[in-house]
């Protein structure tokens, strides 16, 4: 790993023509672009860890500075908030050995908070209400939507119904969008970590990264039922603004429960020594399942006093 001030422009111009490749897939080859968008974070990171803090973080600002002067502003914001701050951040906390946990809420909880500025910035700018403007979107789609359902013969009562339970719908998602973003970028976090940690352990190796990362034996601190609980109780009275707490609060648990799960089930196909493809037929009926996902989300959950790992007696990796 180089640690020296000098930085060869090569270093600097692969990881970051990558990165910005990536990036740029979810806006000329939507939808299918998306998924590779997730990880341009990646190249930064391995940058970052392998060249040093330098040239880390000036890839991640070539990359917004080339965003800005050949797309538009708005892009370049949206890969600095996003993946280029998401990166920097995941990269550092490596560096430092931290743990699965503190690389999540910090790279997440920066994200978040830039992000939510930029969004108020933007619409403050704009003169425009969130939750107004989210409303106005979801109004015109559900338009469209009844339309098609008259052209297809359903009757005023039914499209009534249909409008009616639409709007609710409609509602509830406007309340829990932040626990949205937070499980979106959760995701994002853990999927460039996951790839980060194969790349490195493959090409590189030998290094104090990643020693302390077994993500089959990671739980959740035992408190964190107690969310899990008041989010629920929260539920159940009639306050909107507690509603909204509480919807957005159990999402953030539910999310925590599944990824509990999911260590749960890694750690017994490492155990049992799975093969990949049955492996993969596992994770895509998780995906497409939602029984499944509620099934692995109550592991999660009652993992919490079973310990079905039995990781109670050896050191456990908490929040």
């Amino acid at each position: 790993m180089n640690t020296t001030s000098s930085i060869n422009i090569r270093e600097v111009a692969f990881p970051a023509i990558l990165s910005m490749v990536l990036f740029s897939a979810a806006i000329f080859l939507p939808p299918l672009g998306i998924l590779f968008s997730i990880f341009c974070p990646v190249p930064i990171i391995l940058a970052y860890l392998y060249r040093g803090q330098r040239t880390g973080l000036i890839c991640s600002i070539i990359v917004a500075i080339i965003l800005f002067l050949f797309i538009n502003v708005q892009i370049s914001l949206v890969f600095f908030a996003e993946y280029g701050l998401i990166a920097v951040i995941m990269a550092e906390s490596i560096r430092r050995n931290y743990s699965i946990d503190k690389i999540v809420l910090y790279s997440v909880g920066a994200s978040f908070l830039l992000g939510g500025v930029l969004i108020y910035l933007f619409l403050l700018a704009k003169d425009i209400n969130l939750s107004s403007f989210m409303t106005e979107q979801i109004t015109q789609s559900m338009n469209s939507s009844m339309d098609a359902y008259r052209q297809m013969g359903i009757s005023n009562s039914e499209i009534d119904n249909i409008k009616l339970y639409s709007e609710k719908l409609a509602s509830v998602f406007i309340g829990s969008i932040p626990a949205w973003m937070i499980v979106s970028s959760t995701i994002g976090v853990l999927l460039n970590y996951v790839l980060v940690k194969m790349v490195w352990n493959k090409y590189v190796g030998n290094s104090i990264y990643f020693e302390s990362a077994d993500l089959e034996k990671w739980s959740a601190n035992e408190y964190l039922i107690w969310l899990f609980i008041f989010s629920g109780i929260m539920l159940l009275i009639p306050a909107k603004d507690l509603n909204t707490i509480g919807l957005n609060s159990l999402i953030i648990s539910l999310m925590v429960y599944f990824f509990q799960g999911i260590a749960v089930i890694i750690f017994y196909m490492k155990k049992k020594t799975f093969p990949l493809f049955l492996k993969i037929i596992i994770y895509g009926l998780i995906i497409i399942q939602p029984l499944l996902l509620l099934f692995v989300i109550l592991i999660g959950v009652f993992d919490t006093w079973a310990d079905f790992r039995k990781l109670k007696c050896s050191e456990n990796n908490t929040i």
